[in-house]
């Protein structure tokens, strides 16, 4: 016998989730490569759903980033970025706002984050819109890549919360492209402006063995160490990656202040003026400026201890840390 079913129908009510995503940040100088930049309101996240069946009384929203930020060959870590809440606008039967955290929430491309974790209930007509800011670090990782354009794409969750356990309701997925990204247009990243480790400057080493090295101090110069080519006239700087020296195998660091830095030159330069030696920081300090243009410029590249530096009073290890050079164009 077969039965047909003609005079009705159920059928569950959708809940839902999209985004929109706006303009990306765009690095121009040297100080917001250093600093970082946000772009306001630059994705904004649409939830909702028509009247029936199936509302959610506790609910949450979630977000990860599918990969790294990348162009071509080269990419910055999704770790350097976060969302941070904005505005909300609200045309649905539940007139409430959504209290959401500050932030800002850290992105990652392994795992969710939660933006929005709410017991106001998804029922009846919803229709949210939830508007975020893009944050990106700025920093080292940003200073060693070339120009372009540094793209993601965002991932979004809408889940119903049961108790300790969380049922995926909604996904949606942005596009690589115009998502999550950013453009680095910065002037000191042209092709023929570049700074060159060469003859083994790529890495130092400046071992204390015995208690005459402490006391007379080591000194460590690679002839023609480095090399910057440049078309405009510039400033040079160094840094430290960060404010100690660490060890793999010792949780004790050394200051980076115990490091000297010097630029020598095997010939007086015309325009050429070299502030040398630096004690090393992890900020950024002038160690060269050039006025008359020149189009490369070898240097002379030491690092050294001085005799009886104080804070060397640490187990005996591999202290190491990474040192920037940066060219800024005047």
């Amino acid at each position: 016998m077969i039965v047909f079913l003609t005079n009705g129908m159920w059928c569950m009510a959708q809940n839902s989730i999209s985004a929109y995503c706006n303009q990306q940040p765009v690095f121009n100088t040297y100080n917001e490569l250093n600093v970082g930049k946000s772009q306001v309101n630059q994705v904004d996240i649409n939830v909702q759903r028509q009247t029936g069946q199936n509302s959610l009384s506790n609910w949450k929203l979630t977000v990860r980033l599918v990969q790294d930020y990348t162009y071509l060959s080269n990419s910055i870590g999704a770790q350097y970025s976060a969302l941070q809440y904005n505005t909300q606008s609200n045309s649905s039967d539940n007139t409430s706002l959504i209290t959401i955290n500050s932030g800002p929430f850290a992105l990652n491309k392994f795992s969710e984050t939660t933006l929005i974790n709410s017991a106001i209930p998804l029922k009846g007509t919803v229709n949210r819109v939830f508007s975020f800011n893009l944050n990106i670090q700025g920093g080292n990782q940003l200073l060693t890549v070339p120009n372009g354009s540094y793209q993601s794409a965002y991932e979004f969750k809408l889940y119903e919360v049961k108790g300790n356990s969380d049922v995926l309701v909604s996904s949606y997925m942005t596009s690589i492209g115009n998502s999550a990204g950013f453009t680095i247009n910065y002037s000191g990243n042209i092709a023929n402006n570049s700074i060159v480790l060469q003859n083994g400057a790529d890495q130092f080493n400046l071992i204390f063995a015995n208690a005459a090295d402490f006391a007379t101090g080591k000194t460590n110069t690679v002839l023609k160490g480095l090399k910057v080519t440049s078309d405009s006239n510039y400033q040079l700087s160094v840094k430290a990656a960060n404010s100690v020296l660490t060890s793999a195998t010792t949780a004790a660091t050394l200051p980076v202040s115990v490091l000297k830095v010097g630029l020598a030159t095997s010939a007086a330069i015309n325009g050429m003026t070299i502030t040398s030696p630096l004690t090393l920081s992890a900020a950024d300090q002038i160690i060269a400026i050039r006025t008359s243009w020149i189009p490369s410029i070898e240097y002379d590249l030491t690092f050294s201890i001085l005799p009886n530096t104080p804070g060397m009073n640490v187990p005996s290890a591999t202290y190491s840390t990474f040192v920037y050079f940066v060219l800024t164009p005047n």
